[in-house]
């Protein structure tokens, strides 16, 4: 997470986030680096919700 930090400092970025598709990509999970599957405390937004999610589109389009 710091090398994202680093990273997005440089790039002009605030708050950068990195989020993983769920096996049925239907919901993005917020990576944090903490607890055992490194997304405690993370955000969960449905895929279709983001503008990214929406491009993407459901499995099997």
């Amino acid at each position: 997470m710091a090398l994202l930090a680093t990273h997005a400092v440089a790039a002009g970025l605030k708050e950068a986030r990195i989020y993983a598709a769920a096996l049925r990509e239907q919901i993005l999970h917020q990576v944090t680096g903490h607890g055992l599957d490194a997304g405690k405390g993370g955000e969960h937004l449905w895929m279709d919700a983001t503008m990214a999610g929406a491009r993407f589109g459901p499995p099997g389009s």
